[in-house]
């Protein structure tokens, strides 16, 4: 809205759900409000980068029809997050935009996917009762992990954003250390990658307008987070300081 009064033209609309790194999850209603701002002002399409949840929460937004008759709508999935395959990187897009679509045929020839890499995929998500299963298995993990960890977080006085979805922790420092400034907020990973050779990353990489936020994930091996010793570590720094 901003834009519009400026009387800038706004031609597309990215949105990227759950939210990196919030794991914020756009609901049914929010998403019919920018669908309606878009139909009304914005010129191009809307991009939708999205998790198999996020095409069902479409699935119950009211007079969605309609809305595919007004506005392009284009979507984006890949499969290696819901299904827990980081290296095989492989996806979708869907769009009915014609100039979008031109120029994904002109660049597909430097993004072929290896056939052996697309019956793979293939051979699983062909199987929608495993592909059931594993996706509820999946999330009752990813939600006990969550849990575990976030408690453990919070027992060292650190606040943690209840998230929806995803496998980050939203993790606030600040009542360790301050982090008043960004430039504390490095000065803390740069300790923790020091004292105990930890990379979580720092909220000014993900454009924080507060400091003092990190970006853990839980979704590996339960040992891991034990392993790295992160919460030895700030309860070390939390007496130091």
């Amino acid at each position: 809205m901003e834009a519009i009064a400026q009387k800038q033209v706004v031609k597309a609309i990215l949105l990227i759900n759950p939210s990196n790194p919030l794991g914020d999850i756009y609901s049914a209603d929010l998403l019919q409000e920018i669908f309606s701002f878009s139909h009304e002002y914005v010129t191009n399409h809307i991009s939708l980068s999205s998790s198999l949840f996020f095409i069902m929460i479409l699935l119950h937004i009211p007079n969605m029809d309609v809305y595919l008759e007004r506005i392009k709508l284009t979507f984006f999935y890949g499969i290696s997050k819901d299904f827990s395959i980081a290296g095989l990187r492989i996806g979708a897009i869907h769009t009915e935009c014609k100039p979008l679509q031109n120029c994904l045929k002109q660049l597909s020839i430097f993004q072929n996917i290896p056939y052996p890499v697309m019956d793979i995929a293939a051979k699983f998500v062909e199987d929608l009762d495993w592909c059931k299963r594993y996706l509820f298995i999946n999330q009752q993990r990813l939600s006990e992990k969550f849990k575990q960890t976030a408690d453990r977080a919070r027992k060292m006085g650190l606040n943690v954003r209840e998230s929806e979805a995803g496998f980050f922790l939203w993790l606030d420092f600040r009542p360790i250390c301050g982090s008043e400034s960004f430039a504390q907020e490095r000065d803390f990973f740069l300790y923790l990658m020091e004292k105990a050779r930890l990379y979580i990353v720092p909220g000014e990489e993900l454009f924080c307008a507060q400091p003092g936020w990190f970006r853990l994930s839980f979704s590996s091996n339960p040992d891991h987070v034990d392993e790295g010793n992160i919460f030895d570590v700030i309860e070390e720094k939390e007496i130091q300081c």
